[in-house]
């Protein structure tokens, strides 16, 4: 009996990590209603909230949530996840929680001091003994938050490290982030073929991976790209698409992003006809 109520126990475990698995899958494709079905599952099979297991089912479940856009939920799941990974010692999800909610103050409020938080807790994810399970999410991350900083140089340590995770263990998760803030970046440097090229990787990437969620992103970054090319028009019907895209996955705070860069880019060719 006590063999058999071992063998229950670590199939109820099991069980609960799967279904937590399928919800943060379902949250990297857009399916956010279905995801948050699977977390109600595995919460339902694995109540004690100090259980390790339960570490895992929470760090995916916030990971779902900075998906969505959800910031401020974001950080709150990571935050119980560190206080349960700290009581059963479990490093690895403590530097990925710790990374979610980094990135998440960081979405939600500009802040440089969060990217650096998210910065050094990336590169702990490489330092020597490490596991490297969940590291190429945050290295996408990484990437995006050094080039908003302006640091090209930490940008492509953090895309060497990904893409090494894509060679070595055919993790391509991260990728896309990645591409499409270097895509932005090349723009910004007057390199609009390195541009394309970068866009180019980020789309092979969701085609590796199909999301819906990833393809509407790529869509906002062709949109400024060619905002930037001058194809303002053709940049404002793609981000009218990309905002439709984010409406119907339940993704408002990207859809009010994609809302306000169509604004903005609507003015700009409304006043370049009225000059002609």
């Amino acid at each position: 009996l006590p063999q058999l109520d071992g063998q229950m126990r670590n199939l109820r475990e099991v069980t609960a990590y799967a279904h937590a698995n399928h919800g943060f899958m379902q949250g990297e494709r857009g399916e956010f209603a279905q995801g948050e079905r699977q977390f109600a599952e595995a919460e339902a099979i694995m109540a004690d909230p100090d259980h390790p297991i339960n570490a895992s089912i929470l760090l995916y479940r916030a990971s779902m949530l900075v998906s969505q856009g959800q910031w401020e939920a974001a950080v709150t799941a990571a935050e119980a996840v560190q206080a349960v990974s700290q009581r059963a010692r479990t490093r690895m999800q403590n530097r990925k929680c710790r990374a979610e909610a980094a990135y998440a103050r960081w979405k939600l409020t500009g802040d440089a001091a969060h990217a650096r938080v998210l910065e050094h807790i990336a590169l702990e994810h490489w330092a020597p003994g490490h596991s490297l399970q969940y590291a190429s999410q945050v290295f996408g991350w990484a990437v995006e938050a050094m080039v908003a900083l302006g640091e090209s140089g930490q940008a492509a340590v953090f895309m060497g490290h990904l893409v090494r995770r894509v060679r070595g263990g055919d993790d391509w998760f991260g990728t896309a982030t990645a591409w499409r803030a270097l895509a932005l970046a090349a723009q910004h440097d007057g390199q609009p073929a390195r541009a394309l090229r970068r866009l180019a990787a980020a789309q092979r990437s969701v085609a590796r991976q199909p999301s819906r969620r990833e393809a509407a992103h790529n869509m906002v970054c062709q949109a400024r790209l060619w905002q930037a090319q001058g194809r303002g028009a053709d940049a404002a019907t793609l981000l009218h698409n990309a905002a439709d895209e984010f409406a119907a996955m339940a993704m408002p705070w990207f859809q009010r992003e994609a809302i306000s860069l169509m604004q903005a880019v609507s003015v700009t060719v409304s006043g370049a006809a009225q000059s002609r």
